[in-house]
């Protein structure tokens, strides 16, 4: 077989590979970074749901794609946040966060919402203000007294999450942009 050759069809060629190189720069990636951070919102989401929350406003999960679209973030907040994603006391320290050790956070978290005590047991326990009648904190018929809550692990878990998938969601935003030009 034989292919031939013009200036005509070289440039049109290195046309249509500018425009693919266009199209993968300021689409494909933004829509990578999209799809990455509703991902990771989703899967952070659905840990908040089901953890236990340590004050009477519940943390929520946050996520935006930066103006550019090229950066993103997910984040839990809220003023007991840091908390609800390691975990607090006893029940914290027995299943701790992976990261914990990073942060230089101290062995039985405090709040101004605490007040940190040991037993007989010489397990801590502590005294939060009221929490909204949530019996996960009623032990001992002590309402409020708690050995703490695990951590949640919401923001790493959607960490992990997006590591997991973001080589298929590249794959799959790419092929659809190369699809396009062929």
């Amino acid at each position: 077989m034989e292919i031939r050759l013009n200036k005509e069809s070289i440039n049109t060629a290195i046309e249509k590979l500018n425009n693919l190189r266009e199209e993968i720069t300021n689409i494909s990636l933004t829509r990578i970074v999209d799809r990455l951070v509703n991902e990771g919102a989703s899967e952070a989401n659905d840990y908040t749901m089901g953890a236990p929350q340590s004050g009477l406003e519940a943390s929520r999960v946050v996520s935006k794609t930066l103006k550019s679209g090229l950066a993103g973030y997910v984040a839990l907040v809220g003023p007991n946040a840091v908390y609800d994603e390691f975990g607090t006391g006893e029940e914290g320290a027995a299943d701790p966060h992976p990261l914990k050790g990073n942060f230089g956070l101290n062995p039985y978290n405090s709040g101004y919402f605490v007040s940190r005590q040991v037993d007989d047991k010489g397990l801590h326990y502590w005294i939060y203000k009221p929490m909204s009648g949530n019996s996960y904190f009623d032990i001992d018929d002590i309402k409020g007294k708690t050995y703490g809550i695990p951590s949640g692990k919401m923001i790493y878990h959607a960490s992990t999450h997006v590591r997991n998938i973001k080589d298929q969601i590249v794959k799959d935003e790419l092929n659809a942009t190369v699809k396009k030009f062929k």
